[in-house]
């Protein structure tokens, strides 16, 4: 098997690439650039446009239109609607619907074109980078792919199982994912060559080919960083907090009007309020007032702004102490704000950061490679299909850019 840059084939495929296949959210910090690929159709009765590869840019750029996709082709199968293409590699709408999971037929209040067009950017995004990688000439033994696939297909059917509470097979999961094992598998695919290649530039793994960057982090970099900034890595003082509404609609009966249900939902959330203060826990009040689980949560965290303004002054209070709660209105019904637990503020030393500023250092080389991988694959050849995609890639790379220019941390950092 041959994995890598035309290296001698080693006798298995390296273990640390298990890894680099199943991660790929170095930079999220930064831009949404990695998206699992959905370039691969799952449905029998359902086919891409008949666009060759490339032929859709070449088109434009004579001045003509690519096809429209048709309801029904003439054998009577549905022709899905085509996205993308990039170098090739084309994304439709209903490999996009299954990657979000959302139904076919939107329902009439069911705002789905902006999460779409998101969706469309980052595969694109992805898609760019994967196209370097073979270009460069990455390859990865089918055996490497299947070996991969297998695992994240047990793992993620495991994690469906303790959720759902129940047993399901792998057949069953792709079924009930809307997935064909050839789909699944060209995701992991993509992954794989991605991450492997970023590791490629960033490290030399695979060859003895001089990396694109210095991927390490010296100890005085980190000490320079954590003494021109040690606020930024102070702790902020945090509260956690639960939120349980009481809606009007609860106590609209019939002979009661609106402003007597509305007095009716202020009168129950003040008891709601009162018990919190008792120290009963948020889910144990829900069950006593029968509130409904989209109606009440709690912070799993500790968070530090608040946006609803009366709210933040409330919660950030120095004399707050927990269970304090409060009532606020609300157009749907009154809402308690229960105070759960504070986090004072403090500085942290040195030692406790350190690792932290290594991964935002290393966070922002990964970005900064693939913005500029991105702007070199666009400006180089690579064909995208429509034209207004590639300039959406091509102002995000550049908005990526900005972004870590304007960083306080990275804007001085030694990211070359």
């Amino acid at each position: 098997m041959a994995v890598g840059f035309g290296s001698a084939p080693p006798a298995r495929y390296p273990a640390h690439m298990r890894a680099y296949a199943v991660s790929i959210a170095f930079w999220t910090a930064f831009a949404a650039l990695l998206f699992p690929c959905m370039g691969c159709s799952s449905d029998d009765d359902v086919k891409p446009s008949p666009i060759p590869p490339g032929y859709a840019m070449l088109l434009r750029q004579h001045g003509g239109e690519p096809p429209r996709a048709r309801p029904r082709d003439p054998s009577g199968e549905k022709v899905d609607e085509l996205l993308a293409v990039v170098d090739g590699e084309v994304l439709t709408r209903r490999e996009v619907l299954r990657r979000l999971r959302l139904p076919e037929t939107p329902d009439p209040d069911d705002d789905r074109e902006e999460e779409i067009r998101g969706t469309r950017l980052t595969w694109a995004q992805q898609q760019l980078v994967v196209s370097a990688a073979r270009r460069a000439g990455l390859q990865i033994p089918a055996s490497v792919i299947d070996d991969i696939a297998e695992e994240q297909l047990d793992k993620q059917r495991k994690e469906y199982e303790e959720e759902s509470g129940e047993t399901i097979s792998r057949a069953d999961y792709l079924v009930q994912r809307k997935l064909k094992w050839s789909e699944f598998r060209r995701q992991i695919a993509d992954a794989v060559a991605y991450e492997y290649y970023l590791k490629k530039l960033m490290s030399g793994v695979g060859g003895p080919t001089r990396p694109m960057l210095d991927f390490g982090v010296s100890p005085a970099e980190v000490r320079r960083v954590y003494y021109d900034h040690k606020k930024l890595f102070d702790v902020q003082r945090g509260v956690k907090f639960a939120l349980l509404q009481m809606r009007i609609e609860r106590f609209e009966t019939e002979g009661r009007d609106f402003i007597d249900a509305e007095a009716a939902a202020v009168e129950a959330a003040n008891k709601v309020a009162a018990d919190f203060r008792t120290g009963i826990a948020p889910e144990d009040l829900a069950k006593k007032y029968e509130i409904e689980k989209g109606d009440w949560r709690v912070t799993p965290d500790f968070i530090v702004d608040f946006r609803q303004p009366e709210g933040k002054v409330w919660l950030f209070d120095t004399q707050r102490r927990a269970p304090d709660a409060t009532v606020f209105t609300d157009p749907g019904g009154p809402i308690v704000l229960g105070l759960i637990e504070i986090r004072p503020a403090r500085e942290r030393q040195l030692d406790e950061v350190y690792d932290e500023i290594v991964a935002r250092l290393q966070t922002g080389k990964q970005a900064r490679l693939v913005a500029q991988l991105t702007i070199d694959q666009l400006h180089g050849g690579s064909n995208v299909w429509p034209e207004e995609l590639a300039d959406e890639l091509l102002d995000d790379a550049h908005g990526l850019l900005d972004k870590i220019a304007a960083d306080d941390v990275l804007s001085g950092a030694r990211l070359k």
